[in-house]
């Protein structure tokens, strides 16, 4: 399991939450509201959460303001990832 510190920006105008570390993006794949962006190698550097505040509900868009950073634990397995 590979665990990364992230940073968070929250657009409040059109409720995307963006959660990601520095790096280069090849490109990314979409799933629903999530979308998931990868390096040329396979990592996942970054999610875009549209409709933040619905797709998670339990969080406040002041909630989602005030946030400074986020641990995300990732799981390869395969062609699976599960964050």
């Amino acid at each position: 399991m590979e665990k990364i510190k992230a940073d968070i920006n929250y657009d409040e105008l059109n409720d995307v939450l963006y959660i990601y570390k520095e790096g280069s993006v090849k490109g990314n794949i979409k799933m629903g509201n999530v979308v998931i962006d990868v390096t040329s190698k396979g990592d996942v550097i970054g999610l875009e959460i549209l409709d933040a505040t619905k797709t998670l509900p339990n969080f406040s868009k002041e909630l989602l303001k005030s946030a400074t950073g986020a641990k995300i634990a990732i799981i390869k397995k395969g062609d699976s990832i599960t964050i």
